[in-house]
């Protein structure tokens, strides 16, 4: 006996394997499909009407051989010849849903429509318990659906919370790790400055000067990370001159330079343009790729930098080193997370696989890109472009020469770390700048109502009051000038100065204590006096 069921458009839902012997089927071949694709022969006859009939007006029919020639194409086995067949087809209504159940009898051997019609109740019960069976089935894998998806969304609210904590762990770590290893750093350059000839003191400070800054490397480079993985990468699009800031780039990097004996050369347009781009993105895209190709170029040889304006549309740099290259299985995992290159640093240099990461991610984040070509045992050439608008810079002669004496600016350095606040102090002196250090904002909010201050370097996280509270509570004060502020907070690096910002600060300063940075936010403020 030959058993079908159809849904009320006529989808095949079920087929007994007696139909899909004498049809010559299989289950793939008919699951999903319409009665009329499995057997278009059926189209427009007397069979085709009555199966639509029972679906529109909920009719019962049967058909018997001796009155319908053309039914199912079925083939009796036995014989290899059509088998002569009598339907019953039968309406069923189950929770308002329309279904057609057929019953196909081989009456190739003997016609007994009696019997047919004494099977009908059985029939019906049969299929009714089977479609059931199946509705049940239905139901209980969208019941398993429903239950894996609030699994999903507790795994995923678990894991908001976890990045979350991660978020807060890594800000801790920024601030009670990264500071102090500045400290270090800062206090090493001034004892390899004060001991100029004493050679044994030199290399061990030395060592402790590298050592605290490849950690202070790795610290921002998972700051960074954080902050991109995050999603609040944002950018500040501003107009500089993109040769001033690769100058002071490169000046940052003459010390390593010097070490390997390594030659930098810059080759620049005669006809020199402003970009508008985010600056602090700009600074260290390409930093990171100055300093990756001293990092891995041989000593005694060189790294060229060249810069152009393609077509007057936008910036272009290419980082050229003489390097030992990069393999074409090494270059399709560059810019990943992580990767570790089969090049390692020439010197002894460290290499945490982050860098690059950092630098592709930033490079989109202002609509940029970063490329490689390279050759191994020849280099490699890293390009950054920045497709923007652009201005001619104008000649010197037309530039006015601002100057602002040092002895005119009046600083506060305000953090609760007496360390940080001496620190940050004495580098100030060494640029030629006076500054007064306060450890608590209650104080200094009082001191600065007192006294006018021209620019406030100041933390984040302070007991008393926090820096947002803080820079609020500043701009709120009656008076004449308001100060310049500067956040000075180890959770600042190169890619959320933009939160901070928003917050209220005029300029952010890592709390690194490096010299060019501290000239940067200087530079900052002459521009914001001037305008």
């Amino acid at each position: 006996m030959g058993y079908l069921i159809l849904s009320e458009e006529l989808d095949i839902l079920y087929m007994n394997s007696f139909v899909e012997n004498a049809s010559g089927l299989k289950r793939e071949a008919w699951q999903g499909k319409k009665l009329t694709e499995i057997y278009p022969v059926i189209k427009n006859t007397r069979l085709h009407k009555m199966i639509l009939r029972g679906i529109d007006r909920n009719e019962s029919s049967i058909l018997t051989p001796s009155l319908n020639s053309q039914l199912f194409p079925l083939i009796k086995n036995e014989y290899d010849k059509p088998m002569i067949q009598s339907v019953y087809i039968s309406p069923i209504r189950l929770e308002n849903n329309k279904y057609l159940s057929i019953q196909i009898k081989d009456e190739t051997s003997v016609s007994i429509r009696e019997s047919l019609l004494r099977e009908k109740s059985t029939h019906e019960k049969r299929l009714n318990e089977e479609l059931k069976i199946v509705l049940q089935k239905k139901q209980a894998t969208q019941d398993q659906l429903m239950q894996k998806t609030d699994e999903l969304e507790t795994i995923n609210q678990n894991l908001i919370e976890l990045n979350k904590e991660k978020n807060e762990f890594l800000s801790i770590v920024a601030h009670d790790l990264k500071n102090p290893l500045s400290v270090i750093r800062s206090l090493s350059d001034d004892v390899l400055e004060d001991f100029p000839g004493n050679v044994k003191i030199q290399s061990k400070i030395q060592i402790i000067r590298d050592s605290t800054m490849n950690m202070i490397a790795l610290v921002t480079n998972l700051l960074d990370t954080n902050t991109i993985e995050s999603g609040i990468l944002k950018s500040i699009p501003v107009r500089f001159d993109p040769i001033h800031v690769i100058e002071r780039i490169i000046e940052m990097h003459l010390i390593h330079a010097t070490k390997k004996n390594i030659k930098i050369i810059f080759k620049k347009p005669q006809k020199t343009h402003s970009i508008v781009t985010d600056q602090r993105s700009f600074y260290q895209v390409i930093d990171n790729l100055l300093s990756n190709s001293l990092k891995f170029s041989f000593k005694n040889s060189e790294v060229a930098i060249h810069v152009s304006f393609p077509e007057g549309k936008g910036f272009r740099v290419r980082v050229i080193d003489r390097g030992p290259g990069i393999s074409q299985k090494d270059r399709s995992n560059l810019f990943k997370k992580f990767s570790k290159l089969t090049p390692r640093p020439t010197a002894g240099e460290t290499s945490n696989g982050l860098g690059l990461f950092i630098v592709h991610k930033i490079a989109d984040s202002i609509q940029g890109s970063v490329s490689c070509w390279s050759k191994l045992k020849f280099g490699s050439v890293f390009q950054f472009e920045v497709p923007i608008g652009i201005e001619t810079i104008p000649n010197e002669k037309n530039q006015k020469n601002y100057h602002l004496p040092h002895n005119d600016i009046s600083i506060m350095i305000l953090d609760d770390e007496s360390i940080s606040g001496r620190i940050m102090n004495h580098n100030l002196l060494k640029l030629g700048y006076r500054s007064q250090v306060f450890m608590n904002p209650i104080e200094a909010i009082e001191r600065i109502q007192r006294e006018k201050f021209d620019i406030i370097f100041m933390d984040l996280n302070m007991p008393e009051m926090n820096g947002k509270e803080l820079v609020t509570k500043i701009k709120d004060l009656e008076i004449t000038e308001k100060p310049y502020l500067i956040l000075m907070s180890g959770e600042v690096s190169g890619t959320n100065q933009k939160e901070f910002l928003d917050m209220g600060f005029d300029d952010c300063l890592p709390k690194d204590f490096q010299q060019d940075s501290i000239k940067r936010v200087l530079e900052g403020f002459r521009e914001f006096s001037q305008s």
